[in-house]
């Protein structure tokens, strides 16, 4: 019997709005790999809600993602992923965080997790068949399905913890902006207190998923840092993660020309051809004292944690 080929998983951690897409989008450009989205959303938002592909396809009419789901349908033998794919999801749930917290725990986890467990080997693997690339990046975010990922044979996950100012993301959260998957309705919005909140829980989770790594397959990236030097902190991401490759050519002058990715969910900006890399810092001046004031409040443990100071500037 021979030996699985490993498939390499780039898995970005962390709370939400604080960069996932542009730095997912950026890994994608990369030679032998490809950027899948929010990959834990296949089943709610890809082929429940149907909404667009980044190639601009409902999902459900997607060439390659109907390809890859007759392949993982072949190789486990079913007829039909989608109520595997459903059960698997709302067991991997951010509620579940508190099992990883214990050795007992985790095993309970994982045990329970076997059949969605079976289904995630599958389907990565048709992604890599799929595409011919080895490295699949996974901006799903979530703590628990990274640890999921973690403990799924055939997989060997890097864990990139992706890290934006609780400000700037409890801010975003408030924007109205227009989703183009809905029909001119807008992306949810979130509270400040529940935004603050969350981005403490997320956090704290990828923190714990990275001490649950092997020695060198976890890192720390703050947003602020990448924006600013993007190649670099590529670099250190490409060494961690064994890709046998450069950053040089995919950031040129601080724009970065995109190919198509066949996406599930984040932002719009998947779907945008180019990119240029620019701070976001509105929120310095534009988010309202008493907001401010209560997100630093709520979070500030883990602002200065991460070295933030309690005016938004960055601390060495």
């Amino acid at each position: 019997m021979t030996e699985e080929r490993l498939t390499h998983v780039i898995y970005i951690a962390g709370a939400g709005r604080s960069g996932s897409t542009l730095l997912s989008n950026l890994l994608g450009q990369l030679p032998g790999a490809v950027n899948v989205g929010e990959l834990y959303y296949l089943w709610e938002r890809g082929l429940r809600d149907n909404i667009l592909c980044g190639c601009g396809t409902p999902v459900r009419e997607c060439p390659f993602w109907v390809s890859v789901l007759r392949r993982t349908e072949q190789a486990m033998g079913v007829d039909n992923l989608e109520p595997l794919l459903a059960a698997g999801v709302q067991g991997a749930r951010t509620r579940y965080l508190v099992l990883m917290s214990t050795a007992a725990g985790r095993r309970r986890f994982v045990t329970r997790s076997q059949p969605f467990v079976h289904v995630l080997r599958h389907l990565y693997r048709a992604i890599r068949d799929e595409t011919g690339c080895r490295w699949i990046v996974d901006a799903s975010k979530f703590p628990t399905y990274g640890y999921l990922l973690t403990r799924t044979p055939g997989l060997q996950v890097s864990v990139v913890h992706l890290i934006r100012d609780a400000r700037a993301v409890a801010f975003s959260w408030q924007r109205r902006k227009p989703s183009p998957d809905s029909g001119g309705e807008l992306f949810g919005r979130m509270s400040t207190s529940r935004s603050a909140l969350i981005w403490d829980t997320w956090n704290v989770g990828a923190e714990l998923l990275g001490r649950l790594q092997p020695s060198g397959a976890y890192c720390r990236l703050r947003y602020e840092h990448f924006i600013q030097d993007a190649a670099g902190e590529l670099g250190n991401i490409i060494t961690m993660s064994d890709l046998q490759t450069g950053a040089e050519n995919v950031v040129r002058d601080g724009v970065v020309t995109m190919r198509q990715a066949h996406t599930i969910g984040g932002n719009p900006v998947r779907f945008e051809k180019t990119m240029t890399l620019r701070l976001d810092s509105e929120w310095k001046r534009a988010m309202p004292p008493a907001q401010r004031r209560l997100t630093t409040l709520l979070t500030y443990p883990l602002l200065r944690r991460y070295h933030y100071g309690r005016h938004g500037s960055q601390e060495q």
